[in-house]
């Protein structure tokens, strides 16, 4: 068609008609997101103190758009990789099962983003229930336990950016 156009055979209306308009490429831009910049996570499946091993890793996700002046640097739902830092579970004498979870990093494009932060999740202590019923009742109180700890879906994480980065973003093209 271009060839044709270039003879003169197809007018400049028709060739304009035939072929979309080019698109604008918007050029990519690097923000630096500073450190000690909140953010909030949440996590993505139910957490139990029963069935977490400590050093399992855990999938987040990023709560909020983080912007920094006008820019989306990361939306909501980007994805995040957390920890369980400590735990203990459950025992005799009524003790509660307990973790820590935090965040460890966003994984942008290959480059890992630190984080710091975190969340500590405790069971039901039963300690008063254990120590009357040893009291009235001898060794039955040393039977009674606390209850796990457990986080649900979608909890909230906070965490924070450990040091200042440098986040790219990639070309776009916008329709003219």
């Amino acid at each position: 068609m271009i060839l044709a156009a270039i003879l003169g055979l197809v007018s400049a209306q028709d060739l304009s008609a035939a072929s979309p308009p080019p698109a604008l490429i918007v050029q990519p831009y690097a923000t630096t997101v500073p450190a000690g910049t909140p953010l909030r996570f949440v996590t993505v499946a139910t957490i139990d103190s029963r069935s977490a091993i400590q050093g399992q890793r855990v999938a987040l996700k990023l709560a909020d758009d983080l912007l920094i002046g006008s820019q989306l640097v990361l939306a909501r739902g980007t994805m995040a990789v957390g920890e369980i830092d400590a735990l203990s579970q459950k025992g005799m004498l009524g003790k509660a099962g307990k973790f820590s979870l935090r965040p460890l990093f966003i994984d942008i494009g290959g480059e890992r983003v630190n984080l710091v932060g975190g969340r500590e999740q405790r069971g039901r202590n039963g300690v008063a229930a254990a120590a009357v019923t040893t009291a009235l009742l001898g060794g039955l109180g040393l039977m009674i336990t606390g209850k796990s700890a457990i986080l649900s879906a979608d909890s909230v994480v906070h965490g924070e950016i450990k040091a200042d980065v440098v986040i790219a973003a990639p070309a776009t093209a916008l329709p003219q």
